[in-house]
C-alpha cells in the first residue's frame, strides 16, 4: 500500500509543479497566443531564440473609397477579407521589434448603388447614375486580389503583447466583375458583367495595424486611383477591420 501511494505521488509531481506555473519567463506558457501556436516550421524552435507572431492573419474588412459620393452611395454590406502568410525576421532582443513579409490573398467586394459604367467604346469609368432609381437588391463591385506585404513591428515583451504594425502591399487585381440582383416580375435575377475595361489592376497602400494579442484593428489606404482613364472617376480604396492571428 505504501509503494502504491508513493508511486502516485511521483506520477503527480509534475502536474503539480506544471499547474503553479504562471506563464511568464523562459518556459512555454499553456496559455497560447494564437491556435497554431506549436507549429514552428519543418524543424523546431531554435533553443533561446525570441518567438515569433502573426505569421497567418485574417482580415475582415468593411470597403468604401476616399470619394465624397462613397459616403452616400456605399453600403455597409461592403465586406471583404484578407489571408496573410507572414515570414518575421526578429531585429532586437525580445522580439520588440522585427521586420516581417509574405503573400496576401484578399477578395473585396464594394456594395452600391449606382453603379459602374463601363464598356469597349467608352473606355472610362463613371457613376451610372440613372440606375438608382430602379429596385436593385443588390449591386457590387467584386474583385480578387494578391500582394507582398511588407511591413515593421513593434511590440512589449511576452506573449500578452501590445502590438504595432506599420506597412504597405504591392499587388495586382484580377477577376474583376460587377454582379446586379434586382426582381423582375416577381423573378429574382442575376446580372454579371465581367471586367472593368480601364482598371488600374497594380496597386500600392499603406496601412496600421494596432491590436493586443492576436486581435486588433486594421486600416488601409490605397495611393492609386482604381481607374486609368483621365476622364474616369477618381476612387481610392480604404479597407477598415479587425485581424486575428492565428499563430
Amino acid at each position: 500500500m505504501l509503494n502504491f501511494k508513493t508511486l502516485c505521488i511521483v506520477l503527480l509531481s509534475p502536474i503539480v509543479l506544471r499547474a503553479q506555473y504562471d506563464g511568464e519567463g523562459d518556459l512555454k506558457s499553456r496559455h497560447r497566443p494564437g491556435i497554431m501556436w506549436y507549429l514552428t516550421g519543418m524543424k523546431p524552435a531554435a533553443t533561446g531564440k525570441p518567438r515569433k507572431y502573426d505569421r497567418l492573419m485574417v482580415d475582415l474588412n468593411y470597403n468604401t473609397y476616399m470619394d465624397s459620393a462613397s459616403v452616400r452611395w456605399v453600403n455597409w454590406k461592403s465586406l471583404g477579407t484578407n489571408v496573410h502568410t507572414m515570414m518575421e525576421v526578429p531585429l532586437v532582443s525580445k522580439n520588440v521589434f522585427s521586420f516581417a513579409f509574405g503573400i496576401t490573398y484578399g477578395f473585396q467586394s464594394i456594395n452600391f448603388n449606382p453603379s459602374l459604367i463601363s464598356d469597349s467604346s467608352n473606355s472610362y469609368t463613371l457613376w451610372d447614375q440613372s440606375l438608382h432609381l430602379y429596385n436593385y437588391k443588390a449591386r457590387k463591385y467584386n474583385q480578387h486580389q494578391f500582394s507582398i506585404p511588407i511591413e515593421f513591428r513593434l511590440r512589449t515583451k511576452g506573449w500578452k503583447h501590445v502590438k504595432v504594425h506599420l506597412g504597405s502591399r504591392f499587388g495586382y487585381r484580377f477577376k474583376s466583375y460587377q454582379k446586379d440582383v434586382y426582381f423582375e416580375n416577381n423573378h429574382r435575377k442575376v446580372d454579371r458583367y465581367k471586367g472593368v475595361y480601364d482598371q488600374n489592376q497594380w496597386f500600392v497602400s499603406s496601412y496600421i495595424r494596432i491590436g493586443l494579442r492576436n486581435i486588433s484593428l486594421y486600416a488601409e489606404y490605397h495611393w492609386l486611383n482604381e481607374f486609368n482613364h483621365s476622364k474616369s472617376i477618381v476612387l481610392k480604396p480604404i479597407n477598415l477591420g479587425i485581424t486575428f492571428s492565428l499563430f
